[in-house]
């Protein structure tokens, strides 16, 4: 996992260097040793008048919980994370395989193809969610219930969704949730720097996208927050993104190295 966010940040740094272009990166945690809230840079203060239900709340405190993170991956150690989503029925393991990026979209954690699979990240992510935008893929078997969102109504009453790490349970409302183009975001978007995350946001305010689903007051998220992005592959040929904000970190340690560049202009980089 290190050697991957490495090759990422160099490969960005080299696109930079070699085109003299000025900007932000945003790359991976800063110090874990302090709470976000005390970190002088933009983090995940989202301050959103969004209800937190007892049933919600209680779920969170229960899946938590109940989680054995070292048996699952004594079981696999492919397994990083558990994604919860109320109101369907994701509710199971997170994976990241290095050597088959999309092995888990139809192998389950115990290594058996049922076609079903399990969600997963690509190695373009990196496991500890920090990045800008951390993409989860899931099958349309494992992830079918997502298509519930583009009802306005269940997109009303159904808001939130939480991601448990080994050390850490994270709070994520649902903010969007709109059908795209069925290429791979990383391909389209460059979330490692604070342009491409510009870029990002932006199509999803201003497309024109029939059933497209705004959360009302959630108009203003910059590059700067810590989103999820649940996707999934339709019948259609298009594929569909339910975007969530972080707005509760329960251990403080979710923050961000922001590295400033200015007209570096053409130079020569070395990967070492």
């Amino acid at each position: 996992m290190v050697k991957t966010s490495i090759s990422r940040l160099f490969k960005t740094i080299v696109m930079i260097a070699t085109t003299g272009l000025a900007g932000i990166i945003l790359y991976g945690c800063g110090n874990q040793e302090t709470p976000a809230t005390e970190d002088p840079l933009p983090t995940n203060e989202i301050v959103k008048e969004e209800p937190v239900s007892e049933t919600a709340e209680q779920n969170k405190e229960d899946t938590s919980a109940n989680i054995d993170f070292n048996k699952l991956i004594d079981n696999n150690p492919d397994i990083w994370g558990w994604l919860t989503v109320p109101g369907t029925s994701i509710d199971g393991p997170l994976l990241q395989s290095f050597d088959e990026p999309d092995r888990y979209k139809t192998i389950n954690a115990d290594g058996v193809s049922d076609g079903k699979g399990e969600a997963y990240i690509e190695i373009y992510n990196m496991s500890d969610m920090c990045d800008f935008n951390t993409v989860i893929h899931g099958s349309e078997e494992l992830f079918k219930d997502l298509v519930n969102y583009e009802n306005p109504d269940f997109f009303e009453d159904n808001y939130e969704f939480y991601i448990y790490l080994p050390d850490n349970a994270l709070t994520y409302t649902i903010w969007a949730v709109y059908r795209r183009e069925n290429n791979d975001l990383f391909d389209a978007y460059s979330f490692a720097d604070a342009v491409g995350a510009r870029e990002f946001l932006d199509d999803v305010y201003n497309e024109k996208i029939m059933g497209k689903q705004i959360r009302e007051g959630w108009d203003d998220v910059d590059e700067y927050k810590f989103l999820t992005t649940l996707t999934i592959d339709t019948d259609e040929g298009q594929q569909l993104v339910v975007i969530g904000a972080l707005t509760n970190d329960a251990a403080g340690t979710i923050n961000r190295e922001v590295i400033e560049y200015l007209d570096l202009g053409p130079i020569l980089l070395e990967e070492e």
